[in-house]
């Protein structure tokens, strides 16, 4: 019935906005998503690859329009388990937002990013190594520091989920570096008494300890818990971890 349902609600959009209209195809690519994640690959496909020809046509292969459609056949890609089909894909998303973004915009570093994330799909499933990953990442992360605009709140989140990555595949070293920028950038941001330094301070003991040089992981705990103690009530939560 919910099918149904969205099948009414693509016609109605369909006559009002126009089948070309931008709002339908994105509307359309959410519907084939929904065909990925209930398996219904071949039908999700073919949505796709319609969306595909009409950006094509109307705003040309080297567009946002069309690379938009691109990630939505990886994400089905990756819903099937095909993850080498996948970074063929989401390759493509990179030369195409190369071709109308240029190499210095937030809109490629994403689409290096997401590649970065598929590649490390393909790893888990023993098609791929993690280096060209890393690579990836370090690259995106280069173009994301030099933009004027940067949000660095943000961008420690992305150097924190980094590290996060390269800890599920067990590269400490690799983690650690990623851990260790934010560590600096949130000090420079809040100072070194505040709640957001002790957490990052955390993040980076935990990874000594992991990979298991405890000499210094022991003085970053005791700093952060220094912190904690200083700024928050007995009864804060944060207090009593």
């Amino acid at each position: 019935q919910a099918e149904n349902l969205f099948h009414q609600a693509l016609e109605i959009e369909r006559d009002l906005l126009g089948e070309l209209a931008p709002d339908h195809a994105e509307t359309l690519g959410q519907f084939a998503i929904m065909k990925g994640e209930a398996r219904q690959f071949e039908e999700a496909f073919e949505i796709v690859e319609k969306i595909g020809q009409l950006q094509e046509t109307n705003f040309g292969y080297n567009s946002r329009e069309y690379a938009s459609n691109l990630r939505k056949k990886a994400r089905i890609y990756t819903d099937q388990g095909d993850y080498r089909a996948a970074v063929q894909v989401k390759r493509e998303i990179v030369t195409i937002t190369e071709a109308y973004s240029g190499t210095n915009s937030a809109f490629y570093a994403a689409a290096l990013n997401n590649l970065a994330l598929s590649v490390l799909d393909a790893h888990e499933a023993n098609t791929d190594t993690t280096q060209e990953a890393e690579e990836l990442m370090d690259q995106a992360l280069a173009i994301n520091a030099q933009l004027p605009d940067i949000d660095k709140d943000e961008y420690i989140a992305h150097l924190g989920n980094y590290s996060a990555i390269m800890l599920e595949q067990r590269n400490y070293e690799k983690a650690l570096e990623y851990r260790l920028r934010p560590l600096e950038l949130t000090r420079e941001l809040y100072g070194e008494d505040h709640l957001e330094y002790a957490l990052e301070l955390e993040h980076a003991s935990q990874i000594y300890s992991w990979s298991g040089d405890h000499d210094k992981a022991s003085p970053l705990l005791a700093a952060a818990e220094k912190i904690v103690v200083a700024s928050v009530s007995e009864d804060h939560p944060r207090y009593r971890d």
